[in-house]
């Protein structure tokens, strides 16, 4: 077969239809996989997959041999050259934009400040420490356990007395949490309570992370400490806790603005207090000195508002789930290994302040109309974020996606923006205009003909 013949057949108008049809088909399974899955799933499955991009290879190849087979070119082919060439750009652009794009989300609590964005792609993360104080990194890795399960390809982290391995993971898992009491002397401590009046009953648990450490919940006006009264402040009311042996709890009771608790004493399994707070009473269920938490893990067929990512982590005898976004340990007698699972973070470079957010309401309802966020950028000052004027910095584009606000106030805490880099979008652009060029060349000179 000679190159003549080679060409003639890459620029066959059979291959064009193969190659229409296969992209149809792929786009059909697509549909069908978001459909039953979400859009995650489907373009790490479908549109990222290998098959996506063998037909679209052959795309560009069958384009290209065209425009080859029609030279020399003449006036009349200046058109459909330009369109062709406009569709091979538009191909190199998205690749572009696929390859080395960020789209992805910042959060922002009011007050505070941030230059991450949290992105889709997970990594897997190690650390050492051994004093719970300063991390030593480990490892770190980009994994797709969507496209590459750890069932099939176990990943091993040599550490200093043995591995940490990952032997399992789940694309979609429901987690359910129990407390349970622990003999390891790091942990911290735990206790369930139920706080109630007429209107309010709340059963929860409050567990330190770490021996010493302080858990902090909110109740509206009232903000519950467990572990450190460093953490009372003089501007909300405080109901302190503070676990003493392995039976009693101290507790203490601080008005908003008064240094010196109203109320004191000693609790313990089954007690109750009197706060001085809407006819709230506090009650402790039960105290464990020392404990952590125990995850049941359910496999469920497809994602659901519950369900997330989980790896399986094993270290000697010792296995955890990590959920999506989440960290295990794992405790030596000289220290601890920190895993942590989660999305992928992308340092943009500076910080962003978030002075203020607000919250335009539909008139006699709490339905959200508008929100915006003002921002301070380093070298731009203050800038406003609104839903229809997004910010442009380093480049990145962002735009006011959405907002958190406290469930029992219902007032905004935190700013939700989308985040988007698209390196490709300039190539794009050049690749659309080629093509309208060539649309518009082919009309004319159809006209042109017709005249004639």
């Amino acid at each position: 077969m000679n190159k003549k013949s080679i060409l003639k057949r890459l620029a066959s108008l059979n291959l064009a239809v193969f190659i229409i049809l296969s992209l149809a088909v792929i786009s059909a399974v697509g549909t069908i996989y978001e459909a039953r899955f979400d859009a995650e799933v489907a373009s790490q499955i479908v549109y990222r997959s290998v098959w996506m991009y063998i037909v679209l290879g052959l795309l560009t190849i069958n384009l290209t041999a065209v425009m080859i087979d029609r030279w020399p070119w003449k006036t009349k082919h200046v058109g459909f050259v330009l369109a062709h060439i406009g569709i091979i750009i538009l191909l190199v652009g998205g690749i572009i934009t696929q390859k080395w794009g960020i789209d992805g989300s910042m959060y922002f609590e009011i007050g505070t400040s941030s230059r991450w964005v949290t992105v889709s792609e997970r990594e897997l993360s190690v650390y050492s420490t051994f004093d719970g104080n300063s991390f030593t990194s480990l490892f770190h890795r980009d994994v797709n356990f969507l496209k590459s399960p750890a069932k099939d390809n176990k990943i091993s982290i040599p550490v200093m007395d043995g591995t940490i391995d990952v032997i399992d993971s789940m694309d979609f898992a429901q987690f359910s949490e129990r407390i349970v009491a622990s003999q390891d002397p790091l942990d911290g401590s735990g206790v369930r309570f139920q706080l109630y009046n007429n209107q309010l009953n709340e059963l929860q648990w409050m567990v330190q992370s770490r021996k010493g450490k302080t858990a902090v919940s909110e109740f509206g006006p009232l903000r519950l400490v467990f572990g450190d009264s460093s953490a009372i402040t003089s501007e909300m009311n405080h109901l302190f806790l503070e676990p003493i042996n392995n039976s009693d709890l101290r507790y203490a009771v601080y008005k908003k603005e008064e240094p010196k608790p109203v109320q004191a004493g000693v609790l313990r399994d089954g007690e109750e207090i009197d706060l001085p707070w809407m006819g709230l009473k506090f009650k402790v269920l039960r105290y464990l000195a020392s404990a952590h938490r125990e995850w049941d893990v359910k496999k469920v067929e497809r994602p659901s508002p519950m369900s997330t990512s989980a790896a399986l982590i094993q270290y000697k005898d010792q296995k955890q789930w990590a959920q999506l976004n989440d960290i295990v340990r794992f405790f030596t007698p000289a220290g601890a290994y920190i895993v942590k699972y989660g999305q992928r973070r992308v340092d943009i470079g500076e910080e962003i302040f978030l002075k203020n957010f607000s919250v335009g309401r539909y008139q006699g309802t709490q339905r959200a109309m508008a929100y915006e966020s003002v921002v301070e950028v380093p070298g731009l000052g203050e800038q406003l974020i609104s839903m229809n004027e997004p910010l442009k910095f380093n480049g990145y584009t962002f735009y006011q996606a959405s907002f958190q606000e406290s469930p029992r106030t219902g007032t905004p805490t935190a700013s939700i923006l989308s985040v988007n880099k698209d390196p490709g979008r300039a190539i794009k652009y050049l690749g659309s205009l080629f093509i309208v060029l060539g649309i518009i060349h082919l009309f004319w000179f159809k006209q042109k003909q017709k005249k004639k």
